[in-house]
């Protein structure tokens, strides 16, 4: 009897999983950040994305994010954990598609989670650079006796447009793409790890079903 959760699902979902967990079928690993930039620049004039005020092009993410990109490279040292912390948004986007264009491995936080919970993973993670708007900044340094355990950078410093010149970093299959981590509702919340290869399956997936 198939799965009530499964039967659930839309054809192209189904296929979507079915893809991604193929033990057959293997692509030739690409860059993830190479991609990224590229079909950004394909697209330059394409709209990207579009918020509440303002629509960005391809082009814009592009520029954007490799300032970015370069403004937390400046921060950092080694192949570092960057945990993300901001609203949903544009920047939101920014932010970590600027981690990815350096190849790092990044902790999404929820931003209406509670402080507690989000220190935890802060620790937890080993992460040695936040990325955060100046509200939660203080209320994390309120709830963790005025210190943080890693480094910050503000949204407001990280989307300051400068001239900070940036090359695209591109990762190994085997290197971390993101530490991902459970509510903790039950108790403390648990990191699962994930490697750029498994996200490059992902996406190669959808793409041959989208016939991208």
């Amino acid at each position: 009897m198939e799965h009530s959760f499964y039967s659930r699902l839309t054809e192209f979902d189904r296929k979507l999983i079915e893809k991604i967990n193929s033990t057959e079928h293997r692509t030739e690993y690409f860059s993830l950040q190479r991609s990224l930039h590229e079909f950004a620049l394909d697209n330059s004039d394409r709209v990207c994305i579009i918020s509440k005020d303002k629509t960005f092009s391809y082009g814009d993410f592009d520029r954007i994010v490799c300032n970015a990109a370069g403004r937390i490279l400046s921060k950092t040292k080694g192949r570092p954990i960057i945990s993300v912390l901001l609203p949903k948004s544009p920047e939101l986007i920014f932010a970590v598609s600027a981690v990815i264009y350096n190849s790092f491995a990044y902790v999404p936080l929820d931003y209406e989670t509670i402080t507690k919970q989000i220190l935890f993973c802060i620790k937890d993670s080993g992460c040695s650079l936040l990325v955060t708007d100046r509200e939660m900044f203080l209320r994390l340094i309120s709830e963790n006796g005025g210190q943080l355990p890693c480094d910050v950078i503000f949204s407001d410093e990280l989307f300051d447009i400068g001239t900070d010149s940036f090359q695209i970093v591109e990762a190994q299959s085997n290197e971390l793409f993101a530490v991902i981590y459970t509510s903790g509702s039950s108790g403390d919340p648990k990191g699962v790890m994930l490697e750029y290869g498994g996200i490059f399956n992902a996406f190669s997936a959808l793409r041959e079903i989208q016939s991208v």
